[in-house]
């Protein structure tokens, strides 16, 4: 597998890692279609990895690992032939390398002494989050060519001119699968950065690596402290070297997110303030602290602030923001990120936040259209969405305005985001009596296309205001195709229909009997009392009243007058109510099922038919006066039907209450009985021996129709008779 002149030498540690094969894969068409060579440097690979390895390339070279990466990898480089030289880790692979391949190929690479391409590191293992950052892994072979750093190792010296390739390396190293996993990682780097800093004190990226580590585990202070130690090396004025230039400004950025991490905004300003100062050169590290200003002004409200910092910032990317030669050779660490996605969104964001604050209308509408708003990473901004809506309430209407509203509202799940926020601002509005910016709301609303129910009831008003009976009309039928928002429309809207005498029953009857059999089922878990009451008399005065769609929401509203308002009222007027509605679901279930179902086997009906069947025992045995089968029949009604289990526990409670007052009564009347008779016995034994027989014998027939069964009393009676 040797090339005899190799252009191009690549390098590699192999330690065993899962993913060495398909790493080693990644370099089949370099190793198919350059002259080239692969070297693997083993610090550690077990037999069977090693099998793996030599299926590739017989160079292979044992290694005793030393905690010393650049030990490592100058032995790989001291092996190399080529004319270029490349590296990369086993945990690593090309998705596709045909850029660098044509680089080669083509002889470009005799114009270039080096050469970035991205790595991309993913920080789960989703593969959808993740930051690209530019490295030197290619360089034109030299006497002079090595790896300086025990880690985070690098090549030096480099020499421009240098070649940025759009081409990457897939890396998950950084996807830890716990905390722990990713502190214990971040824990075995410190010690040898420690270690570079007090052996090479004047290199500034041992100390934005340092700071990178301390971040990564949230110890924030330690992290500022790196960075601004390596800010007050470089300004002392002792290190010359223009190269680093780039990493004193990745210091600053780093030094203002540890600070603004740590809740210190007044610290984090202070050096915010400070590295915008002196870095003017340094495009993406000027852009990063740009972004981490509107995060800090943002906090401390000061959003003309927050307008001015992002404006710069946006200023700078369309300069230089998808050029990756700049970001390559201007960029370092975090300041590579200054115009990804991850943070550059957020930081349009807030500032399209500040400018609706501020009502400043211009900034508001160029920083809005800056953002994808079709993009699903944008939901779930409902505090910035919200604010938009009322800055654009609060002023005349703007053709912009428009379309601000109609890129949030027709985007996929736009509407169900916005609708809450819509129903809180008019909550707002109506309580200040903002009447004007109501109306203005609506119109901006009805401007979305949408099906919607709450965009149908905003065009119904703007057709209303316009007195536009056929666009009503229009709106109506939408509302009615779309059955399962009927119900979530509101009274007033019902009222527009019936000022302008809209045929509503055909457009009710039109409607698909199981969507509007489901939609009334969640209709009822969620409608107040006066919706239901408002459905059942606009029902009454349509002529389909007996149409089963018609009977159901009778049921149904019945069913919510119980549940909220039942709870509240005494046991007759709710056993009215329950007794009601038994006799109404059961003529409604009697038009699917026999009669015979009902007596013979009920289990097989509905939930609300059965707990029908159980009120109209309960009634039954009430009536009996069998207070055992009424407290039967009220135990065997619960548990039944979920929507009612409330209010039939309730009726259940109040009734065993009843009964057994009933029963305690008639105890103590009883008893009160018993004390009467004794005591009237005793009376008619006294008459009769004062031979007042007649006395006595009136006593004792009094006694004898309360207690027919009293043999005393029967006695009595007898032998008065034979004295009579």
């Amino acid at each position: 597998m040797k090339a005899e002149h190799p252009v191009l030498s690549i390098s590699i540690l192999i330690s065993g890692r899962k993913e060495m094969r398909k790493c080693l894969e990644s370099l089949r068409p370099f190793l198919d279609k350059l002259s080239c060579e692969l070297i693997l440097v083993d610090t550690g690979c077990s037999e069977e990895y090693l099998a793996v390895a030599r299926e590739y390339t017989d160079i292979i070279i044992p290694f005793t690992w030393c905690n010393d990466f650049s030990a490592a990898r100058n032995i790989g480089l001291k092996a190399a032939r080529g004319e270029w030289f490349m590296y990369l880790d086993d945990d690593e692979w090309f998705e596709d390398p045909s850029e660098i391949i044509f680089f080669f190929k083509s002889g470009e690479y005799k114009k270039f002494n080096g050469g970035y391409y991205k790595i991309r590191n993913h920080a789960d293992y989703s593969g959808g989050s993740y930051v690209d950052s530019f490295a030197t892994r290619m360089v034109r072979r030299n006497k002079e060519t090595r790896f300086k750093g025990k880690i985070h190792e690098e090549l030096s010296p480099l020499y421009l001119p240098m070649k940025t390739f759009d081409a990457h390396v897939e890396h998950y190293g950084y996807a830890h699968k716990s905390e722990e996993e990713n502190r214990r990682h971040s824990m075995r780097n410190i010690p040898p950065l420690l270690e570079e800093i007090k052996e090479d004190p004047d290199n500034l990226r041992w100390y934005a690596q340092l700071a990178q580590e301390y971040l990564s585990i949230r110890e924030y202070e330690k992290g500022a402290e790196a960075a601004l130690n390596g800010i007050r090396r470089y300004e002392a004025g002792k290190i010359e070297d223009e190269t680093q230039y780039r990493i004193y400004a990745a210091l600053y950025g780093y030094a203002v997110l540890l600070q603004f991490n740590m809740c210190d905004l007044d610290g984090a300003e202070d050096i915010l303030k400070k590295g915008l100062g002196k870095m003017e050169e340094a495009k993406p590290g000027r852009a990063y602290l740009l972004q981490c200003a509107t995060s800090i002004y943002e906090k401390l409200k000061r959003y003309s602030d927050c307008i001015d910092a992002a404006e710069e910032y946006l200023n700078i990317y369309d300069e230089i923001g998808s050029d990756g030669k700049i970001i390559a050779r201007d960029g370092f660490l975090i300041t590579e990120s200054a115009f990804h996605d991850q943070l550059r969104v957020p930081a349009i964001l807030r500032a399209v936040l500040a400018a609706a604050i501020e009502r400043n209308y211009d900034r508001l509408e160029y920083f809005f259209f800056r953002l994808e708003w079709q993009d699903p990473r944008m939901l779930r901004q409902q505090e910035i969405e919200k604010c938009i809506i009322e800055a654009m309430a609060d002023a005349p209407y703007r053709e912009s305005f428009a379309r601000m509203i109609k890129a949030m509202g027709e985007r996929n799940g736009g509407m169900e985001e916005l609708y809450p926020l819509f129903l809180e601002i008019e909550k707002d509005l109506k309580q200040d009596s903002a009447h004007e910016k109501l109306e203005r709301l609506r119109d901006l609303t009805a401007e979305i296309e949408s099906d919607h129910f709450y965009v149908l009831m905003s065009k119904a008003y703007c057709m209303d205001e316009k007195r536009d009976k056929d666009g009503i009309y229009e709106i109506f039928c939408k509302i009615f195709a779309k059955e399962e928002s009927v119900l979530d429309v509101r009274e007033d809207i019902w009222e527009i229909a019936e000022r302008y005498q809209i045929p509503l029953e055909p457009l009710f009857m039109g409607m698909d009997f199981v969507k509007w059999k489901r939609m009334l089922g969640r209709w009822v878990v969620i409608a107040p009392y006066e919706e239901s009451e408002a459905w059942e008399k606009r029902c009454e005065n349509w002529n389909c009243k007996n149409d089963i769609r018609c009977l159901l929401l009778k049921i149904r509203c019945k069913e919510i007058l119980i549940r909220r308002k039942g709870l509240n009222e005494d046991l007759n007027t709710l056993e009215k109510r329950l007794m009601d509605y038994a006799e109404d679901t059961l003529s409604y279930y009697r038009l699917f099922y026999k009669e015979e179902v009902f007596t013979a086997c009920p289990e097989v009906l509905p939930d609300e038919a059965r707990l029908s069947l159980r009120y109209l025992s309960v009634k039954k045995a009430k009536k009996s006066g069998d207070a055992r089968s009424v407290l039967k029949a009220l135990r065997a009604m619960l548990d039944i039907y979920p929507i009612l289990e409330e209010a039939t526990l309730r009726y259940a409670k109040m009734a065993r209450d009843e009964v057994e007052r009933q029963e305690k009564e008639a105890d103590e009347a009883k008893a009160e009985l018993v004390l009467l008779v004794r005591s009237l016995k005793k009376a008619a034994r006294l008459q009769i021996k004062k031979q007042e027989y007649q006395t006595a014998k009136e006593i004792l027939i009094q006694i004898q129709s309360c207690m027919p069964e009293d043999r005393e009393v029967s006695e009595l009676l007898e032998q008065i008779n034979r004295f009579v």
